[in-house]
């Protein structure tokens, strides 16, 4: 399940403006263990054919190629053995959820033709990745604005000193691929009053 990286708040810098308007970015940590099992869930088991040809995925792994996913996709059926794919992911801001496009494949199989496997590739497994791949952040993204709005905004924070305010919109920005797992920036943008009584 995706986790998140506290940091140190910076020093405060005082301004004198009207610009309540302020910015908070968080790095959402995915491990791949997790991505494994929703992209496994979604597609290990089935069964997908064209024409009289059937190829059934065994097994599914996902892991960092560079700048991009790596998928080894084990199938048996007409294709038997591994496929190796790659694909750039992407947060969708539609449904709060990582995605995937652009999948290319290499290929490492038993007993097969490249013309065929291409036959089978491009318009069955590649659809099927790019359409069931989605690594949800909705409930992770309701859940941070929900706190904030009833426990951080507009309350007292400290004796004589409250903050008002809410946020606005949450959304991703940028998808990095580390060793461990995908992680993603997730930008919070909402207005905040800084209140002291005297």
């Amino acid at each position: 399940y995706p986790t998140y990286t506290i940091a140190p708040l910076p020093e405060c810098d005082t301004r004198n403006n009207q610009n309540n308007f302020f910015e908070i970015n968080l790095l959402a940590n995915i491990p791949y263990s997790f991505i494994d099992s929703v992209a496994g869930g979604n597609l290990v088991g089935k069964t997908f054919n064209s024409g009289k040809k059937d190829i059934k995925i065994e097994t599914l792994n996902i892991f960092p190629s560079s700048d991009k996913l790596g998928i080894k996709i084990n199938t048996s059926g007409f294709i038997n053995g591994n496929i190796y794919l790659d694909a750039v992911p992407y947060f969708d801001d539609k449904d709060q959820s990582i995605k995937i496009k652009d999948v290319s494949y290499k290929l490492s199989t038993k007993n097969f033709l490249t013309k065929a496997v291409n036959f089978i590739i491009k318009p069955i497994i590649k659809k099927k990745l790019e359409h069931s791949f989605a690594i949800s952040l909705a409930e992770d993204v309701a859940a941070i604005k929900e706190m904030a709005n009833s426990q951080i905004m507009n309350s007292e924070i400290a004796d004589g000193v409250s903050i008002e305010g809410n946020i606005d919109n949450i959304s991703g920005k940028n998808i990095y691929i580390s060793k461990g797992g995908i992680q993603a920036s997730v930008k919070i943008q909402g207005q905040l009053v800084l209140k002291m009584k005297n």
